[in-house]
């Protein structure tokens, strides 16, 4: 998700990574990971990069957000799309995710029917690393002012793919922006830290070490 979308209260249960620039690309850790097993990457103010070891490989997962090109036909902008291939020819499986900002009925539904030329791009990248959207097509990610469109994707490789339980948007985890979560399950058997187990004095039953208490030995002087 984006760092200025980004709300997180410490007793959420996720960690926050991102550093001290301006970002619209983040991630949100979750406690119980062994922080021995993953590290972030920030190749640029929009892509992040989150690397998990899990058992014998490396899963890497890439958190994009791709400014929108300004007309269909402009093949060439400013993108972290293509900082990609290098990223994604390193050893290990791949999940690709963010806000595209890219139309293209490879993904749109015939609502959408019109392409971005600055998709294909994409589209090569999509093909030369065999990754499949794994996210609806045609589902509505985006919906303000009376329009709706596909832009929000997800793409994974074929191991990955394979061990897809679910890949669909969330309504129900809508936060008030103008985009809808895209909740995406995969069966992986991730390390985890113990528990580290804490008094809860809010629970203390007081009436009890009250009556304790009093069988104590006084202190003599």
């Amino acid at each position: 998700r984006r760092s200025s979308d980004l709300y997180c209260p410490r007793a959420s249960g996720f960690i926050p990574a991102y550093d001290d620039e301006k970002r619209r690309s983040c991630f949100l850790i979750n406690r119980r990971l062994d922080p021995t097993t993953w590290s972030v990457e920030y190749p640029s103010p929009d892509l992040a990069v989150f690397c998990l070891q899990v058992e014998d490989r490396t899963v890497w997962v890439y958190n994009i957000y791709n400014p929108p090109p300004g007309s269909y036909s402009i093949d060439q902008h400013d993108t972290p799309i293509s900082l990609l291939p290098d990223l994604i020819s390193r050893d290990g499986d791949h999940l690709l995710l963010g806000d595209f900002n890219l139309h293209h009925p490879m993904w749109c539904s015939p609502r959408n029917p019109t392409a971005h030329k600055a998709a294909d791009r994409l589209i090569d990248l999509i093909l030369s690393y065999d990754l499949t959207l794994a996210s609806p097509k045609g589902g509505v990610t985006w919906e303000a002012r009376g329009q709706s469109s596909t832009i929000d994707l997800t793409f994974l490789s074929p191991r990955l793919q394979e061990q897809l339980v679910r890949c669909e948007i969330r309504e129900d985890l809508d936060f008030g922006a103008d985009h809808y979560p895209i909740s995406t399950s995969l069966l992986l058997r991730t390390i985890q830290v113990s528990p580290v187990p804490r008094r809860s004095w809010k629970r203390m039953d007081i009436e009890a070490v009250q009556a304790g208490a009093a069988y104590l030995p006084k202190p003599t002087g």
